[in-house]
Parts: structure tokens; C-alpha cells; sequence
């Protein structure tokens, strides 16, 4: 299986190759507000009207982006409307989780066109390239052969320092040497291998925040911590409409936070709050825990032993709430993680009520709110890098093209 990285569209254009600056200015406009006329552009970048009537031109005829009528309303209804165009570009993601991975097709505008996921006990290198090697060609199959250079390549979520993980997920022996496998592979190597596609790696929890970023409608909010609750629980933190990842990529380890636990006891908050600890506690119940794998949008068995888990979570979600606060003033706290939307809105409604109760002096209570994915984050947040890579700005738009007008 080889694909063409480049390559020519009808008009003789190459649509794979990266953007320019200002280009990546009004896609990045056009990902964040769905919809934008040529003069919201203008206002909104920084950019002299004439560039911007260019770069929609140069983005028309290379097929990344689509006219549409204005608005009604529109106060210019000469003025079209720009869109991406969904088969500009596409992107391949994939999760690497502790108890499963899944494959993902993305489109340009975000939307999952194919997905695929595997469960195991534990994951081990070779069955991850397996798992990618057979699957990927389905996936694939679903691009039309002649946009296949359309596709950018393939993004990685995957766990930092997934090699120390084995007694943490209950195994070891051969599960301990079979992890230890990871650290010794450049995993981006290995997948280029196989996939025959630019590979981007970034841990899983951050590729998730980089998802809620992109993904949400809510282009106002331009600060947030995001938690993710997977096996264990991770995170990410957006700072001017930007993901800030840090110079050794672990910037936004959320699951490193301190909590309190009990009246003298301390602990970190990855400790109690997880899919883990719920695993755990319905296990010690006798309740079989095999939905939370593979049913993340459909738990019916679980009962008070999920109704405690929440509470005891919400407890801890709002102390490392308040704690993100007391270093970056942040206008709210979303929360997501890897199940259904009612328990998604109980955590959220639990953890907003315990924060009311919590002396929050010298400090602005932040917003309490649900993530708007859910498990498939961390795929689709995996599936951004690639695409992002190309034809986006990983930064403040309205701000750094202020410094670029003409």
C-alpha cells in the first residue's frame, strides 16, 4: 500500500503541499467560525481586502475551500461566504490506548468519515503495527482514489512513557518486557513503514485538548484546562486559541496534579480519578467492567458503584480545578473523557456543585463545562496534527496577523 504524497488536482495545482503564512491565517479563520465573507476576513486577520480576495482565489482553485451565499442578514449580499471544502484535505489518526486503539479518516473540516478500533488486554508494539497494517486499506478505500494525495498523513496519540505502565494496568511478567518494547522503537519510524505516510506523535491527553480546541463551536473561549479521563486521567491547556504543549511536549500533565485525600493524606489526581479506579471498584463488586472497553457510549450495569465513582471524581476534579486557576486565570474547566454523555453531564453538573462549596478567595471561579467529543478525542485530536501541520496556525489568529498586515 503506497500512496502519492503530492500531486496534481485538475488545474494542474498542488493541493499537498504546506500553505503560506497568510493563507494559513484565513483557513485557520474559516476552521474556527465554520463561515466567513470576504470582509469578516479582512477584519478579523489584519489582511488588506485585495490579499484577501487572492488567498480565497488561490484556495477555490486548489478545491480547499467552497462559495457559498451570504448570510441572510448579511449586511453585503454581493460578498460571498467561504467554507472548507470537507474533501480538501484528509487526515488519518490513531489512538494508541491501554486497553484499545482505534483508527480514524478525518476530513477538513473535522468530521470522521471511517473508524475501526481493537480491544486487548495490554498494548504491545507488533500488535499495534498489525492492527494498522490490516486496518488502514478499509479505511482508506473510503477516499475516492483520485484524492487519495489529498491525504496528509497520519496522526499519533499515544501515552507518555507508555513503557512504565504495566503494573498500572494490572499486568506484568510478559506484559512488563512486551511495554518495555516501546521505548525502544521510534514509533514514528515504524508507522512511516507501514503506512507510507508523514507521521505525527504527540501524547494522547493533549491530543484530545487539541481536539476540544478545534472542534468546538465556541471560537469565544480562548483559555481553558481540559481534563480527559481514560484510563488514567490527562489533559491539556489552551492559551489564546493555542494548545501549549511545552518544550519537552508534557506541558498540561494535569493527572500530575496534587489533591488532598482524606484530612492529612495527599496524592496526585491520575491516583483517583480514572477509568482505572472505576474498573476497580466494579470489579471488587463483581460487576463485570468489559463495557467501559468496549461500550464507552453505553454503560446500563453499573449502578451505585458508577454513581460514587462520580462523586468521589467531582471531589477531586474541583480541587485540581482550583488549582489550575491559581496559576493561569482561566475562563473554564472542560471535562471529557472516554463514556457516555449522562455520566459526562453528571461529573461536570457534580464537580461545578463541589466547586461552589470551595473557598476560592483571591480567584476567579471558572466555568464547569462538558467536552463536546468524548472518546473519540483522542483519535481526532490525533488526526488534526497532520492537517494542522499543512494548512493551519497552532497560535492566536487575530493576533499574529496583526503583525502581518499589507
Amino acid at each position: 500500500m503506497t500512496l502519492p504524497l503530492t500531486g496534481n488536482d485538475s488545474n494542474g495545482t498542488n493541493a499537498a503541499v504546506r500553505r503560506t503564512y497568510d493563507e494559513r491565517v484565513v483557513m485557520s479563520l474559516l476552521r474556527r467560525h465554520d463561515s466567513l465573507q470576504e470582509t469578516d476576513i479582512a477584519q478579523r486577520s489584519g489582511l488588506s481586502a485585495p490579499t484577501v480576495s487572492r488567498i480565497l482565489d488561490d484556495l477555490d482553485q486548489d478545491a480547499l475551500l467552497l462559495r457559498r451565499d451570504p448570510p441572510r442578514g448579511a449586511s453585503n449580499q454581493r460578498d460571498p461566504a467561504a467554507i472548507l471544502n470537507p474533501d480538501g484535505a484528509f487526515s488519518i489518526g490513531l489512538k494508541i490506548g491501554r486497553r484499545t486503539s482505534e483508527l480514524v479518516l478525518m476530513d477538513f473540516t473535522g468530521a470522521i468519515r471511517a473508524s475501526v478500533s481493537r480491544a486487548y488486554a495490554y498494548p504491545l508494539p507488533d500488535a499495534i503495527l498489525d492492527f494498522v497494517q490490516s486496518e488502514l486499506p478499509d479505511i482508506l478505500d473510503v477516499v475516492p482514489a483520485d484524492l487519495h494525495y489529498r491525504i496528509s498523513g497520519i496522526g499519533v496519540a499515544m501515552p507518555f512513557e507508555l513503557w512504565n505502565w504495566a503494573q498500572a494496568v494490572g499486568q506484568g511478567g510478559s506484559a512488563d518486557a512486551g511495554l518495555a518494547d516501546w521505548k525502544q522503537i521510534d514509533v514514528a519510524s515504524r508507522i512511516a513503514e507501514v503506512t507510507k505516510l508523514p507521521v505525527h506523535v504527540q501524547n494522547d491527553a493533549t491530543t484530545a485538548c487539541r481536539a476540544e480546541l478545534t472542534q468546538r463551536h465556541a471560537p469565544e473561549l480562548s483559555n481553558f484546562a481540559y481534563f480527559f479521563i481514560g484510563y488514567f486521567i490527562g489533559g491539556g491547556i489552551v492559551v489564546d486559541h493555542a494548545v501549549y504543549s511545552g518544550p519537552t511536549g508534557n506541558a498540561g500533565a494535569l493527572g500530575s496534579l496534587p489533591i488532598a485525600v482524606g484530612r492529612h493524606g495527599s496524592g496526585q489526581l491520575l491516583d483517583k480519578v480514572s477509568l482505572a479506579s472505576l474498573e476497580f471498584a466494579l470489579t471488587q463488586q463483581s460487576i463485570d467492567p468489559a463495557p467501559i472497553w468496549v461500550s464507552p457510549n453505553a454503560w446500563t450495569t453499573f449502578g451505585p458503584v458508577l454513581d460514587q465513582w462520580i462523586e468521589d471524581s467531582a471531589n477531586y476534579l474541583a480541587q485540581a480545578a482550583l488549582t489550575c486557576c491559581s496559576v493561569i486565570d482561566f475562563q473554564a474547566i472542560i471535562i471529557d473523557g472516554a463514556f457516555p454523555q449522562d455520566v459526562r453531564s453528571a461529573l461536570v453538573e457534580k464537580t461545578a456543585s463541589v466547586l461552589e462549596t470551595l473557598n476560592t478567595q483571591g480567584l476567579a471561579r471558572p466555568d464547569i463545562l462538558a467536552g463536546s467529543i468524548g472518546h473519540e478525542a483522542r483519535s481526532l485530536g490525533a488526526a488534526t496534527l497532520p492537517i494542522s501541520d499543512r494548512y493551519f496556525l497552532d497560535q492566536n489568529v487575530p493576533s499574529a496577523a496583526a503583525n502581518q498586515m499589507d
